[in-house]
């Protein structure tokens, strides 16, 4: 039985996540992509109601400067980028390595054979 609501302004960062870890509360909405959840061993819950809607990564284009090159590109990556690559990008870019987001894509894109 739900016995109320605490609100976190930090879109379920660190706030949300020390509230878990602590268990100042027992229930959090964080992204799935978010490391904090495997690397703290919590449990993901199924939400049979949809109440969290899904969310894609969505690439932004100007469509007077894409490229056929460049949407060959980009439709390459969205056949193989996984929810664990994104929970690898996200760790690799935030936590102890703060890893440049540049250098972080950079590597995964060798990693996957799309560049050299």
């Amino acid at each position: 039985m739900l016995k109320g609501l605490k609100p976190f302004s930090d879109g379920g960062g660190n706030l949300t996540l020390q509230a878990l870890l602590t268990n100042d509360v027992q229930v959090a909405d964080i992204y799935t992509t978010t490391p904090s959840i495997q690397d703290n061993a919590l449990v993901v819950l199924d939400d049979p109601k949809n109440n969290f809607k899904a969310q894609q990564v969505l690439p932004l284009y100007n469509m007077a400067k894409m490229t056929d090159k460049a949407k060959a590109a980009l439709n390459n990556v969205s056949k193989i980028l996984t929810t664990d690559d994104l929970i690898n990008l996200n760790r690799a870019v935030s936590g102890n390595q703060k890893q440049n987001p540049k250098d972080a894509a950079a590597a995964w894109l060798k990693d996957k054979g799309i560049v050299k």
